[in-house]
């Protein structure tokens, strides 16, 4: 991914490019995530949840436009770390057709909706598309969304004051939570290809202002969006299936970005390399095929599984944890690996990391599917001992300097 800007984002127009790929990147990062858990947290936690899920998330990602602002260094970055980023892209593909497979058994009304999605991946994955192509259909589907999501607010109900509220034993645990949650969305962007290619494409300060727009404005109001539709999930989770224009708007809404995201990820995996072989491709549909029929058929299961949740909300929380414990480790620990760093360094923070997560992930298994979330502030010490270790080995391996007469 070049710093080359696109041709058709001119230099003169620097409005039209900030918006442009602002909205792009609002879309790209408005995952099952976004539009899902914060009505998780909500229900579990109460409004003040929220912030927790959109501060970090918000700041975080406008922060990557910042900090890999130069192209030498963004690019060198994916040279370095062109695995870590295509696995970061499987696991989002992944949970993706899981999370619509599991929908599709509840809050989306028609299977049929499930086809827009096919569609919508296999347009943003035709090949020879360019990649400013790929920064108009990110704003289509930005406005789009926030169309449906104007006209699903407007039909939604009041929701219990109760809904809203949070208890003192429930803010307590927000604050266990909150070390990990912000290392997980501070580090997680880093490895996004969509937002390489948007820096890649959107350079200079356009791109920056892209950054903090697109996050800052774009995005926050789509979060906004789940916030005022979380009561819609939270009643489904609770056995109440949405009908009417409510299902149908929301449905849609769901259906587009989880499209869009699919697409770019999949089109970014082939820009990485991904699809050359017969067995990435037999792999890819493998996966695909497995993800959603643990989602369909999980989705019939009772509660009471783990802590009073169903079978596919333990799978949804279990793949939260790639984004709140395994990929901000590497980033921690093997990302932070600067340009002088030896093979045998990086081995050696691979061989960290790969410690910081075998102690880490039962941590934050306690912490996020067993909802004792002190583990959270034990496993996010685990990542901080292990950024430090990768300190103490790089100043142990650095020569000594040479002694001056």
């Amino acid at each position: 991914m070049s710093g080359r800007p696109s041709p058709s984002f001119p230099r003169t127009n620097s409005i039209v490019r900030t918006l442009v790929w602002g909205a792009f990147l609002a879309s790209s990062w408005t995952w099952c995530i976004g539009m899902f858990l914060p009505a998780l947290l909500i229900r579990d936690y109460g409004l003040w949840s929220f912030a927790l899920f959109a501060t970090p998330n918000v700041i975080g990602a406008a922060l990557f436009g910042v900090v890999l602002r130069r192209p030498a260094t963004q690019g060198r970055f994916i040279a370095r770390h062109r695995r870590a980023c295509m696995a970061f892209s499987w696991a989002t593909i992944a949970f993706h057709v899981f999370f619509l497979a599991w929908l599709a058994r509840g809050v989306i009304p028609s299977a049929h909706l499930v086809v827009v999605v096919l569609i919508v991946a296999i347009v943003l994955l035709a090949p020879g598309r360019a990649r400013s192509a790929r920064a108009w259909i990110g704003t289509f589907a930005f406005v789009l969304s926030v169309g449906l999501l104007l006209a699903l607010i407007q039909r939604l109900e009041p929701a219990p004051a109760s809904l809203w509220a949070t208890s003192g034993s429930q803010g307590i645990a927000l604050a266990l939570m909150s070390p990990l949650v912000i290392i997980g969305f501070a580090l997680c962007p880093y490895l996004d290809l969509t937002f390489h290619l948007a820096r890649s494409e959107a350079t200079g300060a356009p791109g920056t202002r892209a950054f903090i727009i697109g996050f800052g404005v774009m995005f926050f109001a789509m979060i906004v969006g789940t916030a005022f539709y979380a009561p819609v999930i939270i009643g489904w989770l609770g056995g109440s299936q949405p009908t009417g224009s409510v299902a149908a708007l929301l449905a849609i809404h769901i259906v587009v970005q989880a499209g869009v995201t699919l697409g770019l990820h999949g089109r970014a995996l082939g820009e990485a390399g991904a699809w050359a072989s017969p067995s990435a491709r037999g792999t890819t549909v493998g996966v695909c095929v497995l993800t959603g029929l643990v989602a369909i058929i999980g989705s019939g299961a009772g509660s009471g599984l783990v802590e009073n949740m169903t079978a596919p909300e333990v799978v949804y929380r279990l793949f939260i944890g790639f984004y709140g414990l395994i990929f901000p480790a590497y980033v921690l620990i093997v990302g932070t690996l600067p340009a002088d760093g030896t093979w045998r360094e990086r081995r050696i923070r691979v061989l960290i990391f790969a410690f910081c997560v075998g102690v880490g992930a039962p941590m934050a298994f306690m912490a996020f599917i067993m909802r004792m979330e002190a583990w959270s502030v034990l496993a996010a010490l685990v990542l901080l001992a292990g950024f430090g270790a990768s300190r103490i080995a790089r100043r142990s391996l650095r020569p000594p300097a040479p002694e001056s007469n």
